[in-house]
């Protein structure tokens, strides 16, 4: 049976003391032997690969130490048994045994007591009632370096940019280097690792044996060979699409210590022929001969680049256009590309940074592209070259865009007695009209100013002389004619300079002029083209179960395109009283063929004729006309008495549900 020590006053003291005597005999008994067997450990790394002392795998720091004391002590009577770590007085193990224990005896550290890194030491004694005897040092080590002291390493080196057949086959596979680490030491090893192109897959590549003692030297970079078969079928045929490829590697201590991922290598996979017939870009728009040109327009449209048809292209070749040194964002040909491939839009801040000179110019610019294979790139013989002038009369505008409000507001004058601001009235029409605009900043001799009336050009132009402090375009009123009457016509100055680009016209920002120069003649009221010439009455003989034809006559006096034409309804009985639920209305955009010829509407028969059958009323109906130009007028209403019910009290409603003769009476027509 085991007992365990009692804890005594003054124990630790007196171990201490003891601890120590021991020491001194044995340093005193130098070179006989005394000491007890060594504590054996299990699961150590072998001292003959490395130079650490019973190294122990990182990967066994997280459970309690196995070692066993191999053989017996002598005497089998009772024995205290003591195990101490590090030279430290205080027993890890304290036992009393009542009799010798079975041998091997199992002795386990437990994992807290190692977990820093350096060199331990185990030792215990035995008191089998003659005297303690201690045993030999154990000494066994705790490393928790990698091989670069747990700092990402560099990346590995290979002695080429690109992979391809010829190379592989001339190397027997892809050569690599590691770098010269901080802490190289005896059984490092590495494994090397490939991300495949377009997959993202990973996958281990090689695997370095460990380093051996025998002459070791840490300035010596580890190094191998990729085998060819990871890139080639057995026939030499790839495994792998062409593109970037990506290596990197995990270095790992004699203990088992992971360096941190170093950043990766990129390689070109380059089996298939490489792009090859390339042709110098085009810029499209700089279609000026010869001295091609983007301006102010070109901007606005959105300036790009073409790249004309090559050989040898692939999905995955990427398309790298640069505007001056801007790099534009890579586009990739594609499946079945359509010739000729269009770059994305070149920015306006590109335009204005890039080319031999910053700014609006006038400049020069080189325009070129790079086809890419992944690292690899080939380019056209030749750049494209263009002039770029962005310059615009009157003050800067940073926006690529004709309107500048820097230019000020135009204000719009008519013609007649006491003109309103931005207004054309009836006493206005026929008069020629005042276009003006104060002086802005920047005003040349030589600007050109016209007046843009509803979006459209006028032709209508005054030449600054560089002194106006206020400009005046007089208009013939034919230009506000032709475009008509209009809550918000847009109206603005545009100015543009011989000496500049003829693409370069910069414009105000829209003044919005009401024209409003109708005068509205009378309006034709409704007719009912099947009305009775007799009764004045839609009847069973008009087909009333079809619902009541109204017709809207052409106008060309007072309707217009674009005009609104609401049509109105409602039902009364005999005694005129408005009767409920059949009021309606419809409301119609003419357009310009209803607006001269008329159009029809039918209203219901159910919901309105029906009812007003019912109460022996009458259909009312008229209608609201709104011009564009905001004038409005209300047609005088029209009436006809609606009649479903024979005289026998038959209600047609359906041409089957009465028997009726239309073929004489007051119905023949």
């Amino acid at each position: 049976m085991n007992i365990k020590v009692q804890d005594l006053e003054g124990k630790q003291a007196r171990e201490q003391y003891l601890l120590e005597k021991l020491k001194r005999n044995s340093r005193r008994h130098s070179g006989k032997v005394f000491a007890l067997a060594a504590i054996t450990l299990k699961d150590l790394l072998p001292d003959n690969e490395g130079i650490e002392s019973n190294l122990i795998p990182t990967a066994m720091l997280s459970a309690p130490l196995q070692g066993e004391i191999p053989t017996a002590w002598a005497g089998a009577g009772p024995a205290l048994f003591k195990v101490f770590f590090n030279n430290n007085p205080t027993p890890i193990i304290d036992e009393v045994y009542d009799r010798r224990p079975s041998f091997p005896l199992a002795i386990g550290v437990p994992a807290g007591q190692f977990q820093a890194e350096g060199e331990y030491k185990l030792q215990y004694y035995v008191d089998n009632g003659a005297g303690p005897v201690f045993s030999d040092y154990t000494v066994f080590t705790v490393d928790k370096n990698d091989p670069n002291r747990n700092i990402a390493p560099p990346p590995m080196v290979f002695e080429t940019d690109r992979i391809t057949p010829e190379y592989l086959e001339a190397n027997s596979g892809l050569p690599f280097e590691l770098p010269v680490f901080t802490l190289a030491r005896p059984g490092d090893t590495a494994k090397i690792f490939m991300r495949i192109p377009g997959t993202g897959v990973v996958q281990e590549v090689a695997t370095l044996a460990k380093r051996p003692v025998s002459g070791f030297d840490p300035e010596v970079a580890m190094s191998g060979v990729i085998p060819k078969e990871v890139f080639v079928n057995g026939s030499g045929d790839p495994l792998h699409e062409d593109g970037t490829v990506e290596f990197f590697y995990y270095a790992y201590s004699r203990a088992g210590n992971e360096s941190k991922l170093p950043a990766n290598t990129l390689l070109s996979i380059a089996f298939k022929p490489m792009a090859s017939g390339l042709k110098t870009a085009i810029i499209p728009l700089a279609t000026e001969t010869p001295d091609p040109l983007i301006d102010r327009s070109d901007a606005i449209l959105g300036v790009t680049v073409y790249i004309d048809e090559f050989q040898n292209h692939l999905p995955q070749d990427e398309i790298e256009v640069t505007w001056g040194a801007r790099a534009l964002t890579r586009f990739k040909v594609g499946t079945n590309p359509q010739f000729p491939l269009e770059s994305p839009i070149v920015s306006y801040g590109a335009l204005i940074s890039e080319g031999d000179a910053s700014g609006e110019g006038p400049k020069e610019v080189s325009v070129d592209y790079k086809v890419f294979r992944g690292l690899i790139a080939e380019s056209p013989p030749s750049a494209a070259k263009t002039s770029v002038d962005l310059r615009i009369p009157g003050p800067e505008n940073p926006d690529p865009g004709p309107e500048n409000p820097a230019l000020g507001t135009v204000t719009v004058l008519g013609g007649g007695a006491n003109p309103e601001e931005n207004l054309i009235r009836v006493v206005d029409k026929d008069l020629p009209v005042s276009v003006k605009l104060p002086s802005y900043s920047n005003l040349r001799a030589g600007d050109v100013v016209e007046v843009i009336w509803n979006k459209a050009s006028t032709g209508v132009t005054v030449d600054l002389v560089g002194d106006e402090t206020e400009i005046i375009v007089p208009l013939p009123y034919e230009h506000v004619a032709r475009h008509g009457d209009g809550q918000a016509i847009p109206v603005q100055l545009q100015v543009t300079n011989p000496t500049l680009p003829a693409g370069n016209p910069t414009l105000t920002v829209p003044t919005s002029v009401k024209v409003d120069t109708f005068q509205m003649g009378t309006l034709v009221p409704v007719s009912f083209p099947d009305k009775s010439d007799f009764f004045k009455s839609l009847g069973c003989c008009q087909s009333i179960w079809e619902g009541a034809t109204v017709t809207v006559a052409g106008d060309r006096q007072n309707f217009a395109a674009k005009d609104t034409v609401t049509v109105h309804w409602k039902g009364q009985d005999e005694d005129e009283n408005d009767l409920p639920g059949t009021e309606g209305k419809q409301e119609f955009i003419l357009t310009a063929e209803q607006a001269s010829d008329g159009f029809d509407h039918v209203i219901d028969f159910d919901s309105v004729c029906l009812p007003i059958s019912n109460a022996q009323g009458e259909l009312i109906v008229w209608y609201e006309l709104s011009k564009t130009g905001g004038a409005k007028g209300t047609a005088d209403p029209s009436n006809v008495w609606i009649k479903a019910e024979l005289a026998n009290g038959c209600v047609c409603i359906a041409p089957d549900a009465c028997e009726f003769d239309c073929s004489s009476g007051a119905e023949k027509k």
